[in-house]
Formats: C-alpha cells, structure tokens, sequence
C-alpha cells in the first residue's frame, strides 16, 4: 500500500490483494468513513427531439460508503455511496453515485484513529519492480515481475540443439530491440533487470546494454517460463528482490512445501481461523477463492494483521495458488 498522510485525510493507493481486503475493510466495516475520489461526469441536453451528451468533466467528490462490493479476484471494489459534496461542479451534491477503485488507483478517506491503526498494519512502499531475461541456446524470455509475471517477449529460432551461426546477429538483434522496453522500464519504474544465460547465450546482450543488468547468473537455462522459475528461484535473486511479490511468492512455496512434509502446518478455514484467533502460528496463506466465498474470512485476515502475522493472499496467477486451493483455501504456518 502506498499511504500518503494529510492533515485531515489518508490518501491510498492499493498495490496487492492484501491492500484491497485492507481498504475493503475501512470502507464497509468501519463507521463514519467518508471516500474522497475524483468522477468523470457527462450531462445530457435536450436538443428538440433529440439528447446529446455534453463533454466530459472531472470533478472530485466527498462520499458517504453505501454500498461495498469486492471483486471475486480482489483486484478492485465498486463503492456506491451518497455525495455528501463535489468540486468544482456543486450539483452532484446529494446524488447517488459509484466509484470504482482499482489496483494503482488513489484515492483518500478521512483520517480516523481506526483507519491509521489498519493501514498501519501493511508495509507503506512501493514494491521493487523486476525485469527478467532468461536466455536458451535457441529460444528466450523477457518478462516483468511485480505482484504477477507479465511476459513482454518470448521468442524461439530453432527445433535443433543449437542456433547456427547465421541465426546469431538475428538473436541479438531480436534481444537488443526488446531490451528497449527494458530502458523505458527503468526509467519510469525503477525496475531492476536480472540476466540468466549460459557461457555461450549471454553473449548475446549487446555490449552497450550490459550496464544495465542488476544480477547475471550463468546456468543451464531454456529461453521459457521454465527458465525463468529456475532463475528467479536462484539464492542471489531470492537474497536481493525478497522484497519482490513474486520472489516472496515463490520463496513462501517452497517454504509451504517443506513444512508439509514436516507437519508443521495447519489448514483447511475452520482450524486456521481458531489458529490466529489465539495465535498459534506465523504466516497465513489464503486464496481470492476463499474470501470471495466466504466473507468471515476477511474478518480473519485482518485478525491476523493485527496479531502481526506474515499474511499472503493467492489469486490464480501465483504459483502456489492451486497447493493451497486444495487444503481448504488457507493454510497457516509455525
């Protein structure tokens, strides 16, 4: 969660899943909460027989939470709530309006003592973007990593064991252009650019790009996705980007996996809700699933907040995801 503290209000930007059930739970738990956020409005004039719409204005409003509803994946809520007032425009004062908030949008609430003691409970930061290239001998990956892996290019020459010679300039060629996006990336994000390749494939990354390279790690990697869990699974990545949403995630897998085999946790929703009810444990693990299912289980997160557990939220795109979803939605760890 990025907080921004002003004299008389909060400002939010969620970042995570965790960030969304925390704001989810200011706005429909917590009395007296007042949504501060900007609309886009259009009015529509009567013209003879026919309406046309004016042109679009932005105009920030005040609003009294009505209604509160979370999406099933945890990446956004729609607020529908009473205009208490509105700026620069003054009629939309006493209207009934929505307001969707997703994540990386801002928005603010005033500031109560309740709500400082909840978004104190998540870290305030920006999480630390990363930009990964995983080179093959005949294929290779380039993908962002932040709270989800998005891939930016993926690119293969040959069914064969190796790139012929002829196909060497294309390569390079192919991962300089693509590494232009990588320029831009931290430029605007600050992104970190982490490099796994073989003694033969990094020489691929032109000369002039190799400043930017953060972490290069030479191993037997394929140019896949494959390729890319082996490298972000690497101690030296794990060491320096723990504090990446999706090294975390992995890193909390393989943590998940070895304690399972040692006994040492609980789950299914009904052992581990009583698990941080008297806090008996220090990591909780929940799926999107779950808490779209059942809302106590927003009530638990937060509980586990407050008793300062290590708490992650899956949705369907993270790699543990489909491990938890099979013992019940939640799992905690000792």
């Amino acid at each position: 969660m990025i907080v921004r503290y002003r004299e008389d209000t909060i400002g939010l930007t969620p970042t995570s899943e965790l960030d969304i059930v925390i704001l989810y739970y200011i706005l429909s738990r917590l009395e007296d909460v007042n949504l501060y956020s900007e609309v886009y409005w259009q009015d529509k004039q009567d013209i003879g027989r026919k309406s046309i719409r004016t042109s679009r204005r932005r105009i920030k409003v005040e609003l009294r939470p009505l209604n509160v509803y979370v999406s099933e994946d945890f990446r956004s809520i729609r607020v529908t709530g009473a205009v208490l007032a509105s700026y620069p425009e003054k009629f939309l004062k006493g209207r009934k309006l929505g307001v969707d908030i997703r994540m990386g949008d801002s928005i603010s609430v005033n500031r109560t003592g309740d709500v400082e003691s909840l978004v104190s409970l998540v870290e305030s930061k920006r999480d630390r973007c990363l930009v990964v290239l995983v080179l093959g001998l005949d294929s290779y990956l380039l993908a962002r990593l932040s709270n989800d892996m998005e891939v930016v290019s993926q690119r293969r020459y040959l069914y064969s064991k190796h790139v012929s010679e002829s196909d060497v300039d294309r390569y390079r060629e192919d991962v300089a252009s693509d590494l232009e996006w990588v320029v831009k990336a931290k430029r605007r994000e600050g992104c970190a650019l982490i490099v796994g390749a073989n003694i033969v494939s990094k020489r691929y990354v032109p000369q002039r790009y190799r400043p930017l390279v953060d972490i290069l790690i030479e191993g037997d990697f394929e140019g896949d996705v494959s390729g890319l869990l082996q490298l972000v699974r690497h101690q030296k990545v794990r060491e320096a980007f723990g504090d990446n949403p999706y090294v975390s995630k992995l890193a909390l897998y393989a943590e998940t996996m070895a304690k399972l085999e040692r006994g040492e946790v609980i789950y299914g929703y009904e052992e581990v809700s009583s698990a941080v009810r008297y806090g008996t444990v220090k990591k909780l693990i929940v799926t999107t699933d779950l808490l779209s299912q059942n809302p106590d289980a927003i009530d638990m997160v937060v509980h586990g907040l407050k008793r300062r557990l290590d708490v992650t939220i899956l949705n369907r795109g993270d790699y543990a995801y489909h491990l938890v979803g099979r013992f019940g939605g939640a799992v905690a760890l000792f």
